[in-house]
């Protein structure tokens, strides 16, 4: 299916991502985007935006308030 995209063609597809440091040090909140095989991406932003926060929760390093996350298609997130 040329110029069409399918779902197995994403490698990261985040939806709804929440996330911080316990119940009232909310960091992130509501994030989606999703990351396609090929693709380079680049997140920047200031001091305290949340950058950190997104990779260690995406790692399993920091809990995770509420949202999906897949890999190659398949959820990863509790």
């Amino acid at each position: 299916m040329k110029g069409k995209s399918s779902p197995w063609s994403e490698v990261l597809r985040v939806e709804g991502f929440s996330a911080g440091y316990g119940r009232d040090a909310l960091v992130l909140s509501d994030v989606s985007f999703a990351v396609k095989k090929g693709e380079f991406v680049v997140l920047i932003g200031g001091g305290g935006s949340g950058k950190s926060t997104l990779f260690k929760s995406l790692l399993g390093l920091t809990p995770i308030h509420e949202g999906l996350i897949f890999f190659e298609g398949e959820r990863i997130s509790p």
